[in-house]
């Protein structure tokens, strides 16, 4: 079916339910996939991007002195409390703008639970993702505050579980590629050396920005365990593991396809990976509840 066919027959379906000629032209263009039409598909398994390596060590130090250390070593904001006017601080811009750390001891992102974080790398056909999982709720808002709002105190929605950060600048790795220099370059180690270099760094935005997950544990889009008959813990486990999938499902399609959007078929393709994984096969009864949609049409 050629494209044009396959808009005029999509077109026609959404006037046979009643869609104005307008209101079907705006639904076709929002349920345009880019996987309709010539794709090129990519070879797997794909490679995975240089901060996964980066990770992978944070891992294993985490398992001898654990997550919450490692992070405040690694993630400069964490070294800050989360509090209105943080970001305009000149000590958090010198530390997330230039590298320029504050001591690990200082007083900094108070957690409720810090034992009760988890670090791992978890596999998808597109190279594994690095993970943080929050047990406590007040954990996981806190490290999305710090991570995606500059330590500023912004709301942070009930039904939001997981959160894919993209393009953050690791000073950890710019210090090691650094020191990796200097070992071949005396020179590196001066402050002109240094500057020489580090311009050199910047365009290669892979050796220094990561991308990694921040994940909660409650219940999946706040869907309380009685409205899917299991109990609390169970539900709980199952959460986990449906907005782990569903999460790495986006992650996928980005990484293979170059898109990574939020309309309802991309909601509704992740959501059956999440509930196969978790159950062993698709749930309509709880995908409809994720979308608010279990009394419909009433």
């Amino acid at each position: 079916m050629s494209a044009l066919v396959d808009e005029r027959f999509r077109s026609a379906v959404w006037r046979m339910h009643r869609a104005t000629e307008e209101e079907a032209r705006e639904l076709v263009e929002y349920a345009a996939s880019p996987l309709h039409g010539d794709v090129v598909r990519p070879r797997y398994p794909l490679p995975e991007p240089p901060c996964v390596a980066a990770w992978e060590r944070y891992a294993d130090e985490a398992r001898g002195s654990g997550v919450d250390r490692v992070l405040r070593r690694v993630l400069a904001q964490l070294r800050f409390p989360v509090a209105a006017g943080m970001s305009a601080s000149a000590e958090y811009q010198a530390a997330t703008r230039r590298g320029l750390m504050p001591p690990e001891d200082r007083p900094g992102m108070g957690l409720v639970s810090p034992e009760g974080l988890r670090l791992f790398l978890h596999p998808t056909p597109a190279g594994r993702v690095p993970v943080v999982r929050a047990e406590a709720r007040e954990d996981f808002e806190a490290l999305v505050r710090a991570v995606t709002m500059r330590n500023e105190p912004g709301p942070v929605p009930v039904t939001m579980g997981a959160c894919m950060i993209a393009g953050y600048n690791n000073w950890d790795r710019v210090r090691e590629w650094r020191r990796a220099r200097e070992a071949r370059d005396q020179m590196v180690a001066t402050e002109a050396g240094w500057a020489a270099a580090f311009s050199e760094l910047v365009p290669q935005k892979e050796a220094y920005q990561d991308r990694f997950m921040l994940l909660s544990s409650g219940p999946y889009s706040s869907t309380p365990a009685a409205a899917v008959g299991a109990s609390d813990a169970a539900w709980r486990e199952a959460s986990v593991r449906i907005r782990l999938e569903h999460e790495c499902t986006h992650y996928f399609m980005r990484q293979a396809f170059g898109c990574m959007r939020k309309s309802m078929l991309d909601e509704l393709v992740a959501d059956y990976m999440g509930l196969v994984e978790a159950f062993g096969s698709f749930r309509l009864d709880c995908f409809l509840l994720f979308m608010g949609l279990e009394s419909h049409p009433a």
